[in-house]
């Protein structure tokens, strides 16, 4: 649950530092500043969610075996038992492969928000 906590003030410190350095929010919150301010925080949900989501599984995946073990041992008396290294590596390549498929989905929604007959 820590590392959770800190995954997550890490995504929000990291997006909200990140935005701060657009022009058009920085010239947004200069001219307006409540609204500048709600979209800041706006954009910074919506991006430490998102950033989130996708480290999540990558950095906490070594211990879902563990834990899973842990909790069915502690609620049934018994849990089957994996070895350790297949363990991390399987969940590794599980988180890895999310990371590929978000990475291909917003590469097709990024291609397709804008059809190219549209373009001139």
């Amino acid at each position: 649950m820590l590392l959770d906590l800190a995954l997550g003030v890490s995504a929000i410190y990291a997006v909200q530092r990140w935005l701060r350095h657009e022009d058009w929010l920085a010239s947004l919150i200069t001219s307006q500043p409540v609204i500048g301010w709600l979209v800041l925080i706006g954009l910074t949900s919506v991006g430490a969610t998102v950033v989130f989501l996708v480290a999540q599984p990558l950095l906490l995946a070594v211990f879902s075996d563990r834990l899973s073990e842990k909790v069915e041992r502690q609620a049934r008396g018994t849990a089957p038992t994996a070895a350790l290294l297949p363990s991390i590596g399987r969940a590794l390549a599980h988180g890895l492969l999310k990371l590929v498929l978000y990475g291909l989905a917003a590469f097709v929604a990024y291609e397709l928000r804008t059809p190219k007959s549209w373009q001139s």
